[in-house]
């Protein structure tokens, strides 16, 4: 995915498709980016991989401080990871491959920047939820409107 950068969400493409064009983190036991998988091989459980392949992923919660409420959302019945679960606000994965980087490394883990993980989610609310980039502002540990 180099040389193809993908920096949006396509809505002409399947969820299939989706899941075997975006390529995710793999770990290893400490964190580590060892190499990438598609989204849909990471996902899948079998007798020889009944965990499926480690990779980083992120959870979003979206906080109202005016009345102290908790957006959730229910996944879609369509899903093919967890169809009709209620969730966090968004969640995903940071990917290769894309135009602002959400590759974070061995320092950004140290130090708890985590500048990659922060771009996916930024991505990941304006496709799911439609903020707009540029109303999320990033800090040491968070995210704020």
């Amino acid at each position: 995915m180099s040389e193809d950068k993908v920096t949006k969400w396509d809505a002409s493409m399947s969820q299939t498709q989706f899941m075997e064009r975006d390529t995710v983190l793999v770990l290893n036991s400490n964190d580590i980016v060892i190499g990438s998988a598609s989204k849909k091989d990471s996902h899948i459980f079998s007798t020889t991989q009944p965990t499926g392949i480690l990779h980083r992923a992120f959870s979003v919660f979206l906080f109202d401080s005016s009345d102290n409420t908790l957006l959730l959302q229910k996944r879609a019945s369509t899903k093919i990871t967890f169809p009709n679960v209620w969730t966090n606000t968004c969640c995903s994965h940071p990917l290769h491959g894309m135009e602002i980087n959400e590759v974070d490394g061995p320092k950004d883990l140290e130090d708890g920047s985590v500048k990659g993980v922060k771009n996916a989610a930024v991505r990941k609310l304006e496709h799911e939820l439609g903020i707009p980039v540029g109303e999320l502002k990033v800090c040491m540990y968070c995210l704020w409107l």
